[in-house]
């Protein structure tokens, strides 16, 4: 669909045509979209799939290199001597929990990676240098031309649309809003589930082991 084929057929739904609504339509619209794009599986991004590389440094955690369009990681993987260390993601708030080797190497596996902000940060401290790669999930223009077609697959467009109407009912304080929001959450859940399957990273993945946060 493109973004005129949308906004046409929420001004149907909502049986309003107006200026003022039309303009409030589309914020509504982008709104959703970028929704979507923090929500949705990389197999329903790969258009918003980019990759940043650098090389850490002995015994230093934390480094402020995720570009400003960073949204959320997909992957990260720590290279030496051509071999691949997958990372698992953890919170911040479990960093202080981490208590196995910093030697990826000797553990087959990468450490943990947490982000915020512009930061990466991996724990335990990396003990040497490694060369990393972040695949990351970045930001999407607006839709602002009427010729403009969302990022993602067109079986998922009408989201945009169940999500436009429940936030144009909201706002009206219409009773219809909730049937359009359960519309919206259970697309989104179906298409989580069914995108998730796809994209998956193609590198070692790490080992089964215990639990160590």
């Amino acid at each position: 669909m493109t973004f005129k084929e949308i906004y046409t057929e929420v001004q149907d739904v909502t049986d309003d045509e107006s200026s003022e609504s039309l303009l409030r339509i589309k914020r509504f619209i982008n709104r959703g979209q970028e929704l979507l794009v923090s929500k949705l599986p990389p197999g329903a991004l790969t258009g918003l799939i980019a990759k940043q590389t650098g090389t850490t440094t002995d015994d230093v955690n934390e480094y402020d290199v995720l570009p400003t369009d960073f949204v959320r990681p997909h992957a990260v993987v720590l290279t030496k001597d051509t071999t691949d260390y997958a990372c698992r993601s953890i919170s911040i708030a479990q960093v202080a929990t981490v208590t196995h080797s910093n030697n990826p190497t000797a553990r087959k596996f990468g450490p943990y990676y947490y982000w915020y902000g512009t930061t990466l940060g991996f724990s335990p401290d990396i003990d040497d240098a490694y060369a990393y790669a972040i695949w990351y999930i970045k930001e999407t223009s607006d839709l602002s031309v009427d010729s403009n077609i969302p990022i993602f697959p067109k079986d998922l467009h009408n989201l945009l649309v169940e999500y436009a109407v429940a936030r144009y009912f909201e706002r009206e304080q219409d009773g219809q809003a909730s049937y359009h929001r359960e519309l919206f959450n259970i697309g989104l859940a179906e298409a989580v589930n069914f995108y998730g399957q796809y994209n998956q990273p193609t590198f070692i993945s790490p080992p089964e082991v215990e639990s160590e946060v």
